[in-house]
């Protein structure tokens, strides 16, 4: 059965490989009519969808172009973002209720209680569009990347103006973005990110498709596959570049703990009980650089401490992650030096141990 949104335009953006976002407006379009299909390219084609812009060379650019331009080119009450690799994979998903709000995107675990969401592939209102376009100035951030722009700095002052936001809860009907709760589309109206999200369940229906969006998934997503629902038990840590060696140590059970801030950032492990799942990653550091796999380890017991003090004073050699969320950015590179000196010190620790 076919679903009929005239007042929604599918709208993508790709100057690198037209291709690829008609293959992706192809499939979403398979059982889905929308009000109009526009597809913003600066490469020349026949295709009467696609829509001549100025070459956009970069992200960032890419990020101005959504925010500040594509009002330009949505006449229909609300307009649907996708990318080539974000898309409509199940249009019986599709809900009436997602028109309720003014943007919804795939849900996001790394912005604290900021869910919502991603915007590769998203459901815009007009007016949403419209105000970003006139007043993004007034945020006073950097626009780039756009989905954050929106969804987490800009979403104060639009609420303000009326605008909604999904819950949580519908987003998560919506769309799926792998992150760090659960990797593997589960029959979601879309998804977004083909190299971080698993959508086998997806091809392995489609066999036609299995050759041309059969991308390499990295060493993360490889290992969350095992665990396609979120149930709480099973938590990520990042490590960044200055981790690696604590990460190298984890990976080869040299190291047989881990020791953290409780709350830091937007992470709170205040919640990870023994027996629970610690998955490590490693955080913008490439495979070719540190070429350790994400890992798992069990937690087999758990200590927590009210301060950092009361830490070093039952283990006074015990090495404790940098928290660096909590340390301002220009000491960041003080800490190998400085080291426990510029972490907080009258906030809660835990040490997780792995034996």
């Amino acid at each position: 059965m076919t679903i009929h949104l005239p007042n929604v335009t599918l709208i993508g953006v790709d100057c690198v490989n037209l291709k690829r976002l008609q293959l992706a407006a192809d499939i979403s379009t398979e059982g889905v009519s929308f009000g109009a299909v526009k597809l913003l390219s600066s490469i020349p084609s026949d295709d009467p969808r696609v829509i001549n812009i100025p070459r956009i060379r970069s992200i960032k650019a890419y990020s101005d172009f959504m925010i500040k331009d594509l009002i330009k080119y949505v006449d229909t009450p609300y307009a649907l973002i996708f990318q080539y690799d974000g898309f409509i994979l199940n249009h019986d998903a599709w809900d009436d209720q997602f028109l309720d709000y003014d943007y919804i995107g795939g849900p996001w675990a790394h912005l604290g209680s900021l869910e919502v969401g991603n915007g590769g592939f998203s459901l815009r209102s007009r007016r949403l569009i419209d105000w970003l376009a006139t007043n993004w100035r007034e945020i006073g951030v950097p626009i780039d990347p756009e989905d954050v722009f929106i969804s987490h700095f800009a979403r104060p002052r639009l609420e303000q103006n009326g605008m909604t936001f999904a819950p949580t809860s519908v987003a998560s009907r919506f769309s799926k973005e792998g992150n760090e709760r659960s990797v593997v589309w589960n029959g979601e109206f879309g998804f977004h990110g083909i190299t971080y999200t698993d959508i086998s369940r997806w091809l392995d229906n489609r066999p036609e498709y299995q050759k041309q969006l059969t991308y390499p998934l990295n060493d993360f997503v490889t290992l969350m596959k095992k665990y396609p629902i979120y149930d709480g038990t099973v938590h990520v840590f990042k490590f960044k570049k200055d981790d690696m060696k604590n990460y190298q140590h984890l990976s080869t059970r040299k190291k047989e703990y881990e020791a953290r801030i409780t709350k830091g950032g937007y992470h709170d492990y205040s919640k990870i009980q023994p027996g629970h799942t610690i998955v490590a990653k490693r955080s913008g550091v490439p495979f070719k650089t540190m070429p350790v796999p994400a890992f798992e380890r069990t937690v087999t017991k758990i200590e927590r401490f009210n301060s950092l003090p009361e830490l070093r004073m039952v283990y006074p050699d015990l090495q404790v992650t940098p928290p660096w969320k909590e340390i301002t950015r220009w000491k960041r590179k003080f800490v190998q030096f400085l080291g426990y000196r510029l972490y907080p010190k009258d906030v809660p620790y835990i040490v997780f141990w792995f034996k």
